[in-house]
């Protein structure tokens, strides 16, 4: 979830967890779609308590006798379902809450279940887990929340799944003096009896593991974000009175950033609301819609994590306005926005910067990506969120980049991002595959089988042999390269593989497709030449030995 997740999980490396995550998807989710959610919520920030209910609508897709949802059994009592002002029957197993109607719905027509509820914050701060976090209530009056993958019905009752999004208002009651930040637009700010209720709309659909609240005594600043159409769109900041400057000088970039994440994949999908950062406490910095939540210990005033910043800004292209349709698909999220974080490297420092950002990532020890990049289960935290999803994610786009150039990959992501049957809805991978095969014109599913559910007796990258030589050609000289994919005798990798020839300060490329254990091809040249490379691009990710025993690189 989670913080700049490349860096914390670097930091990590590789940590196995069987942490489970709550709940799951299943047939009696399937039976009705979530239309509306309107929030009502008050935090009491001393007791780390809080109390609301829920008003959601939903509309069946076939007779529903009964309705189940999400509701921490940890967290949170529910204190009565309501449906016209009638209280209902319900019951509780775990996290989910069933609720059964007197005579079952029809489908197609809306229904509103109100549910009445309080709870308490059990949740200390950490990436991977969430819900309330409310810090030492002895020096601040703060909260925030997060909810990612599984945690928002640790602070609100809903069908916490990210295949079903809808538009939500929510309505957020704190001690007068504070402010209470969330997604879409504020609509109001009523102050009564030493409290402010705060009421957020968005007009947009949104996930409910990017629904957020944070509450403190914020500073705020505000520009204007123009968007090529001739529209404008207010970004706000809010930072913490003494961070306020820092935060000024942190964000500074955030026009560019917009512009160029809108002109490089379409326009910024949120148009009719706002972007926006609010500064938190704890490993809260997350992608919540339109307003992300920046975590209070990388806010230092130096721009030092403005990679940051970045990841966070362009998950409102690659997960917000598109969001996994179950977390099996997590990488759909986090590996395209840590490759973007290499775009934008490329777009201020050039092909360089771009190719050593890429090799950061593809500088860990054989073994360390591998876990699937497409998670093997949806409910095990270290599955969807493991280091492969971030960084072996980024490097399979950057390694499709190589297989199909440029202009095909940048037509791919623009394709995908802007198919009117994804927008502002939910996809897998099998759907980004089939739209890079419809715009490459040729198959692609044996590159993303490979690169993405990779069978266990598989490593992480294809360990490379190589070695050549030169010998007589028929009108020159030829070069024989020989390659071996060590410990791959079930597995190999295919891959189209780039030789570099040097003679002389001249360059000249061949490149073959290499999908065999031990394979030798032979390229003629005029001469011989003096250094041969194996992909001297740098196109795919791999490990690579000489036969003289040269160093893995």
């Amino acid at each position: 979830m989670i913080s700049h997740r490349t860096v914390l999980l670097l930091m990590l490396f590789v940590i196995t967890s069987a942490s489970a995550l709550p709940g799951g998807s299943g047939s009696p989710f399937d039976r009705y779609r979530v239309r509306h959610y309107d929030i009502a919520v008050s935090f009491d920030i001393p007791s780390k308590t809080f109390s609301g209910h829920v008003v959601m609508s939903i509309e069946p897709v076939e007779p529903l006798s009964s309705c189940v949802y999400h509701a921490s059994s940890r967290a949170m009592v529910i204190d009565s379902v309501l449906l016209a002002d009638r209280p209902l029957r319900f019951r509780r197993q775990g996290d989910s809450l069933e609720v059964f109607f007197p005579a079952p719905r029809s489908p197609g027509i809306r229904t509103d279940l109100v549910t009445y509820y309080h709870g308490h914050s059990i949740f200390t701060g950490q990436y991977d887990d969430g819900g309330v976090y409310v810090p030492d209530t002895a020096r601040y009056q703060r909260l925030a929340t997060i909810s990612e993958p599984f945690y928002a019905r640790r602070w609100w009752p809903c069908k916490d799944l990210p295949s079903d999004k809808a538009p939500v208002t929510i309505a957020v009651t704190v001690p007068a003096g504070l402010k209470a930040v969330s997604n879409g637009l504020l609509k109001s700010a009523d102050t009564r009896e030493g409290k402010t209720t705060y009421r957020w709309e968005t007009s947009y659909p949104v996930a409910t593991y990017l629904v957020s609240v944070a509450v403190a005594p914020y500073t705020e600043s505000r520009s204007e974000y123009h968007a090529e159409n001739g529209r404008s769109m207010p970004v706000v900041i809010y930072a913490y009175p003494a961070d306020s400057q820092k935060a000024a000088a942190d964000f500074r970039e955030t026009d560019s950033v917009l512009h160029f994440l809108s002109r490089t994949f379409c326009e910024y999908p949120f148009l009719d609301e706002k972007f926006g950062y609010a500064e938190v406490d704890g490993d809260l910095t997350m992608e919540n819609q339109t307003l992300c939540s920046i975590s209070a210990s990388i806010i230092n005033g130096t721009g030092t994590n403005r990679m940051t910043y970045i990841h966070e800004t362009a998950h409102h292209w690659w997960g917000d306005l598109i969001s996994p349709k179950t977390w099996h698909d997590t990488w759909l999220n986090e590996g395209f926005a840590t490759y973007t974080e290499a775009l934008y490297a490329e777009y201020k420092g050039g092909p360089e910067k771009y190719r050593r950002y890429v090799n950061l990532w593809a500088s860990v020890p054989p073994g360390s990506y591998r876990s699937p990049v497409i998670a093997k289960s949806d409910t095990v935290f270290w599955d969807c969120f493991a280091l492969s999803v971030y960084l072996k994610g980024a490097l399979v786009l950057h390694m499709l980049r190589g297989v199909v150039g440029d202009q095909v990959f940048f037509d791919i992501l623009r394709s995908y991002i802007r198919d009117p049957r994804l927008r502002y809805g939910c996809a897998t991978t099998a759907d980004f595959i089939g739209i890079a095969e419809k715009i490459y014109g040729k198959p692609l599913r044996w590159f993303f089988d490979e690169w993405l559910s990779a069978p266990p007796d598989s490593s992480d990258r294809p360990l490379y042999q190589f070695s050549w030589k030169d010998e007589p050609g028929r009108t020159g000289r030829r070069v024989a390269v020989s390659l071996r994919q060590k410990g791959a005798a079930n597995h190999p990798y295919r891959m189209p593989v780039e030789i570099g020839m040097y003679t002389h300060g001249a360059a000249a490329y061949r490149t073959f497709i290499d999908s065999l254990a031990n394979q030798e091809v032979r390229f003629d040249t005029p001469s011989a030449p003096d250094s041969v490379v194996f992909d001297p691009h740098g196109w795919i990710f791999k490990s690579v030995a000489t036969d003289s025993g040269g160093a893995m690189r």
